[in-house]
């Protein structure tokens, strides 16, 4: 039998609640689950249980009423993880529940990484419950201080120093999480752990906190014996003595590295491409707006954007399959990273669409220059099950003034000077000129007519 979880699901789609129970139980859970389909229901259902995770769906009515469900679970003081069910295009959007108390997004497509998910967030559920337990301990009297240390040593990383800062105290967690022996910690004080998130200037206002007796509490990136990064929830209590000053400290420390590394993941996803690992495309309008920016403030650094086409490569594709299409995707972005000095912002915009931003040219005319160059560079042969695929390009040219001052208008622009290109011949540039935006505006007004007529 699989290890028991309660879990309420909002969700109107039954497809979709078959498939995040059999989810649920191919990764070894038992799931008690409840089905909601408004808020109304939600509001008496999530009092019923003592729920591990809330599942909620990001489609409509769900979306609209996500912000109720936060703000009910806030207001009542209930705390149980959010998950999010989202379609892979709405993550991006969806990322700005995860500051409003959202615990993670998974793809409704996949559910990949639902199972790991709930159990990480069951764990840290029981993990906080437990330390509010201890920590409510630890605000008892003196006289309780070896239950305290006990209570600590069996849940928690614990460490304690006296009121200069050295370590009189690590319990087995505390050198196990760290990779130093006890003996080695001892005597010491954690400046050995080297913080990696914190400043000199930061540390010295924690430690004027504390040492004024307030207890402090932050998340360090500290670093292990072996040189390695890890993350830890720290709560530090300084505890005063008769005489109103601070004789000792105890940190309370949580290993959070799996989930710091899953915010990590979550956040690259959003705004990089998983197959060429370049800024996708709203990555990539935040750096040209930053480029603008500078040049508006400093008159220099004069952007340029190219954008960059393979010719036929659906061609590629179909005739030797999509594995082969991919490692031409990877092998084309690299050649462009390579041929680019490092100031230059690289994105794959989607399919066989790359771009380039630039603003060290001075001119249009070293623009073609540079694209020409570029063009010829990445034509030399690529080696691919048993075949050498030579390698075309058209390239749109829009610079900043002539080719727009926002940088959606300016990559837009960018793509149709590249469709201009293709147009006229595979393997040329193209700049972009009001000609071919009135160009479209006529084609796109025939379409329509002949769609009305």
């Amino acid at each position: 039998m699989g290890s028991p979880i309660s879990v309420l699901i909002l969700e109107n789609d039954s497809n979709s609640v078959f498939d995040i129970v059999r989810e649920m139980k191919s990764n070894g859970l038992s799931p008690l689950y409840k089905v909601v389909e408004s808020f109304g229901s939600f509001e008496t259902t999530v009092l019923e249980e003592d729920w591990d995770a809330i599942i909620c769906s990001t489609r409509k009515p769900f979306y609209l009423e996500i912000s109720l469900y936060l703000k009910f679970l806030n207001e009542k003081k209930i705390d149980i993880p959010v998950i999010l069910l989202s379609d892979p295009e709405d993550f991006q959007k969806n990322l700005q529940y995860m500051k409003s108390g959202v615990n993670d997004i998974i793809d409704r497509k996949t559910l990949l990484r639902l199972g790991e998910v709930l159990e990480r967030e069951r764990r840290e559920l029981v993990y906080r419950k437990e330390k509010n337990t201890t920590e409510s301990f630890l605000f008892q009297s003196l006289k309780e201080i070896q239950l305290q240390k006990f209570a600590l040593d069996q849940a928690n990383i614990v460490s304690i120093t006296d009121a200069n800062g050295i370590i009189t105290y690590v319990n087995e967690a505390f050198s196990k999480c760290t990779g130093y022996l006890v003996t080695e910690l001892l005597g010491q004080n954690h400046r050995i752990l080297k913080s990696q998130n914190k400043t000199k200037d930061e540390w010295a206002k924690i430690w004027e906190n504390i040492h004024k007796g307030n207890v402090w509490r932050g998340e360090i990136l500290n670093t292990k014996k072996d040189g390695n990064g890890f993350w830890v929830d720290t709560t530090i209590v300084p505890f005063i003595g008769t005489d109103g000053s601070v004789f000792q400290y105890i940190a309370i420390h949580h290993d959070i590295t799996d989930r710091k590394l899953a915010e990590e993941q979550l956040t690259h996803d959003a705004f990089y491409d998983n197959l060429t690992g370049l800024p996708n495309r709203a990555l990539y309008l935040a750096r040209i707006e930053q480029k603008i920016f500078t040049y508006n403030i400093k008159k220099d650094g004069y952007p340029i954007l190219f954008c960059i086409n393979i010719d036929n490569f659906k061609r590629i594709n179909h005739s030797l399959g999509n594995d082969a299409g991919d490692k031409i995707l990877i092998i084309f972005s690299q050649r462009l990273k390579q041929f680019s000095d490092k100031e230059a912002v690289i994105t794959r915009l989607g399919a066989d669409n790359f771009s380039i931003l630039l603003n060290h040219l001075l001119s249009i005319e070293e623009a073609f220059d540079y694209a020409y160059r570029l063009l010829e560079y990445i034509g030399d042969p690529i080696p691919i099950g048993g075949y050498e695929i030579y390698l075309t390009a058209s390239c749109g040219i829009s610079a900043f003034g002539l080719g727009g001052k926002e940088a959606d208008v300016l990559l837009r622009n960018a793509e149709i000077a590249m469709f201009h290109a293709k147009s006229q011949k595979v393997g040329t540039v193209a700049a972009f000129n009001q000609a071919m935006q009135e160009k479209i505006h006529f084609q796109l007004e025939i379409q329509n007519d002949l769609k009305r007529a």
